[in-house]
């Protein structure tokens, strides 16, 4: 049981690890055969966000893995067996949407944030679309779906679970993005309190989605 509850408890470090290393190891390697991206803020962003999205591929590919072994699905993550309180879907869908978008925009007001500007259109697909869709899903399965059930098997309580996987999820978006860090932080802890509640994985995946595409939207400029 101890084994098996250490395997678990290493996948809350080994994701936000390789994460971080699929992201930098593309970034690194685009801007040495291309040193030219490192001036055009806007391409730049782009490599790097490249470099997220293929993370995120790659990571789905682990945890498939993972839940097979845990005797566990996607398919099942997916599937809720209780009644959807809608009231409470509505309450979390708006405090994530809420507290990103008011970061972004706060961070945007005062020129922490620069908008991505000069994109072509396909980078405006990935930005607005491609990207989230890819954050929201994976990252909502792994982080909520995957580690929170597999931990609460191995009998950890409810309050560690979620503050783990919180504390886990927040540093795929950097080890050194300090405000990032405490703003994923806390969307980890809105989201993980709401699944251990009401295992509904689909809202926090449709809220994700949302949030991303919102905030991409708002820094995204042709």
């Amino acid at each position: 049981m101890q084994e098996s509850k250490d395997k678990t408890l290493r996948d809350l470090v080994y994701f936000p690890v390789f994460f971080n290393i699929v992201a930098l190891g593309v970034t690194g390697l685009s801007f040495t055969l291309l040193p030219g991206l490192m001036s055009d803020y806007a391409q730049m962003s782009f490599v790097i966000y490249a470099g997220v999205f293929l993370a995120e591929i790659l990571l789905v590919l682990i945890l498939v893995g993972r839940l097979r072994k845990a005797g566990m699905s996607i398919r099942g993550l997916l599937t809720f067996d209780r009644e959807t309180r809608w009231l409470r879907a509505i309450a979390v869908f708006a405090a994530l949407n809420v507290l990103f978008i008011a970061y972004i925009w706060v961070a945007l007001w005062i020129g922490y944030i620069t908008p991505f500007s000069g994109l072509n259109l396909f980078q405006v697909v990935f930005f607005i679309l491609l990207l989230p869709l890819a954050a929201g899903i994976v990252e909502e399965l792994a982080f909520r779906g995957y580690l929170i059930e597999v931990m609460l098997k191995k009998g950890l309580a409810e309050n560690r679970v979620v503050l783990y996987s919180a504390i886990s999820f927040a540093f795929i978006h950097g080890f050194f993005l300090v405000d990032k860090i405490i703003m994923t932080f806390l969307f980890g802890l809105i989201a993980g309190y709401y699944y251990v509640k009401e295992r509904n994985l689909p809202v926090l995946i449709v809220a994700h989605i949302v949030v991303d595409v919102v905030t991409f939207g708002m820094t995204t400029i042709m």
